[in-house]
């Protein structure tokens, strides 16, 4: 039998089994999905920003997609730019951008399920 008391949940054969095991796992489940799916739309930005340029041909300037991708992209491309030195060219700022929102959703999706399972309750054997 599980008691929920606060963010905690007690076994009555084991002892406490920790937070993730109740209302307060949940939300931290819940934060962590929100941070990868942010990264992954943020992702998607880069990668469509990326094609636009390849199939614009030289004109991605004046192209209206484009320009929407690199709005919407420009957080990460600063954010970018404060961390990288100042060796690494403008041009490759996205391709970095994109390297490291690739290590961080990799990072989010093995701390999720590092959290759900957590949170599965013990099958007794």
């Amino acid at each position: 039998m599980y008691v929920h008391v606060g963010l905690m949940t007690f076994n009555e054969k084991n002892g406490v089994l920790g937070p993730w095991a109740c209302f307060g796992g949940i939300l931290l489940i819940g934060l962590v999905s929100l941070l990868k799916g942010m990264t992954e739309f943020i992702g998607l930005l880069l990668m469509g920003q990326g094609l636009v340029y390849l199939l614009s041909f030289g004109r991605h300037d004046t192209n209206a997609v484009y320009l929407m991708f690199r709005f919407l992209s420009r957080p990460v491309i600063i954010t970018v730019r404060a961390i990288t030195p100042r060796q690494v060219a403008d041009r490759h700022l996205p391709f970095v951008g994109f390297f490291l929102l690739f290590w961080l959703w990799f990072g989010l999706v093995i701390v999720k399920a590092s959290l759900v399972t957590s949170a599965l309750p013990a099958v007794p054997q």
